[in-house]
């Protein structure tokens, strides 16, 4: 999988996350920046629910927390594709770990014969185009999310792409058995 079909899947849950914004109580332009420390659309989703319905905010981070924690496994299997790099540029990466960037990674790593700093290369490159996708599709719901009609029910766009990006994407074992760790998590 290449990094733009990523970004495809990326696109329409960071749009559907900027719509959810922009139809919640909360001020919308605070929550959209946030986007660019809570890198996990999921995790979003639920926080922008949990703050606006007036959750304890111990229970909005736990949750955050509990629904990456599939990131740990992803970091678990990547660690043979960084083995040569120093714990601080592993440390940097994992900040832009997310489903998609995990996804065309490990097709990367399949496919390809690279030194770690070329994959470090690629994985920072793949990082910069999803969360330029992510950023710039999450302003663009922000912005048109509000003049939407509620029925569209933009919620559900981040779970399908997800399943969709997931189902075209495993085609090995070890990547069936990181979908199912995930969706357990």
């Amino acid at each position: 999988m290449h990094a733009a079909v990523s970004g495809r899947a990326r696109n329409a849950s960071s749009a559907a996350i900027g719509a959810t914004i922009a139809d919640s109580s909360l001020d919308p332009w605070p929550n959209w920046a946030a986007s660019f420390l809570v890198f996990a659309g999921s995790a979003q989703f639920a926080m922008v629910d949990m703050v606006s319905r007036g959750e304890a905010p111990v229970m909005v981070v736990l949750t955050a927390l509990l629904i990456n924690l599939r990131f740990a496994a992803y970091g678990g299997s990547m660690a043979r594709w960084f083995g040569g790099t120093s714990r601080r540029c592993r440390a940097a990466l994992a900040f832009t770990l997310v489903d998609q960037t995990y996804l065309a990674t490990a097709n990367d790593a399949a496919k390809s014969v690279r030194t770690p700093a070329e994959r470090v290369a690629f994985f920072v490159g793949s990082s910069a185009y999803i969360g330029f996708i992510w950023i710039g599709s999450q302003t663009v719901g922000l912005v048109a999310g509000a003049s939407l009609p509620s029925s569209l029910d933009l919620g559900v766009a981040a779970p399908i792409s997800l399943c969709g990006l997931l189902a075209s994407s495993a085609k090995t074992a070890r990547a069936v058995e990181v979908a199912v760790v995930s969706a357990a998590v």
